[in-house]
């Protein structure tokens, strides 16, 4: 698999450690909880990387794992609440 089937492969991957991460390893309480506790939200982003701290294992490759973590930063970021959280 090379060029575009393997691009595919690795989307499909990614898609997958997203969703496992974002919210099959997330419960309903913290998903409440990480817009008002500070610890849940670092709490959820450390849940979030989970998945692809695996696929980095797998692949054993530094530009899976700039990835993985530029994934996991910028969901923190995208989670961070705006504004008062009353």
């Amino acid at each position: 698999l090379g060029g575009r089937g393997m691009f595919k492969s690795w989307f499909l991957l990614f898609l997958l450690a997203h969703l496992l991460g974002d919210f099959y390893l997330q419960s309903g309480k913290l998903a409440g909880a990480k817009n008002r506790v500070p610890g849940a939200l670092i709490l959820h982003c450390l849940l979030y990387a989970l998945p692809f701290a695996a696929l980095t294992v797998i692949a054993y490759d530094f530009s899976t794992l700039l990835a993985a973590l530029s994934l996991a930063a910028s969901h923190l970021v995208i989670d961070m609440p705006v504004g008062p959280t009353a």
